[in-house]
């Protein structure tokens, strides 16, 4: 999440953060991972709700990683968006049925980065995704959940320089 709001700040675009920290919430743990998404969902909404209350926009873009991914779907299908908009989509869970549902529903201009060592990664799923949003995806070999590659750092750090390339080139366009 760093890189893309460091990309997304050096072109001058406001970037609002939300940051979860609900492993330091005890209530939280108690919860059913129902109950947990409600949380998630709600926090959500309620940021991005008083972030466009800010000021007007022509653009929008929602980054999102892992479980974020799920509230970037609950964003775009719970309100109506008139601006230009943009998703980027890091480590998404591809193997969730709503939110491919959702990601498909509401027209965008999308870009995935997900590794072939991932657990949620289809390669299948990623092209159905790809083609229903005109999207763009960079697929990083051997490149877990974390969007590392255990075996080797130094490919790691190569992937990141990669897909963070071809980011700035997707937010330029």
């Amino acid at each position: 999440m760093y890189y893309p709001a460091r990309l997304l700040e050096s072109i001058g675009t406001d970037v609002l953060r939300v940051n979860y920290a609900y492993n330091q919430r005890p209530e939280y743990e108690t919860l059913s991972f129902s109950g947990k998404m409600q949380w998630l969902l709600a926090d959500v909404t309620a940021a991005f709700q008083i972030a466009l209350s800010q000021r007007s926009y022509d653009k929008i873009t929602l980054v999102g990683k892992s479980l974020g991914t799920l509230a970037m779907g609950h964003i775009l299908t719970h309100n109506d968006f008139s601006q230009s908009l943009q998703c980027v989509w890091l480590t998404p869970l591809l193997r969730n049925e709503r939110l491919r549902e959702q990601i498909k529903k509401v027209p965008h201009k999308a870009f995935f980065v997900i590794g072939t060592a991932d657990p949620f990664y289809d390669a299948g799923l990623l092209k159905e995704l790809e083609t229903s949003t005109s999207g763009k995806s960079v697929i990083i070999p051997g490149a877990d959940h974390g969007l590392e590659i255990h075996a080797d750092r130094g490919r790691s750090l190569q992937a990141l320089r990669e897909w963070v390339k071809e980011l700035k080139i997707f937010f330029k366009k």
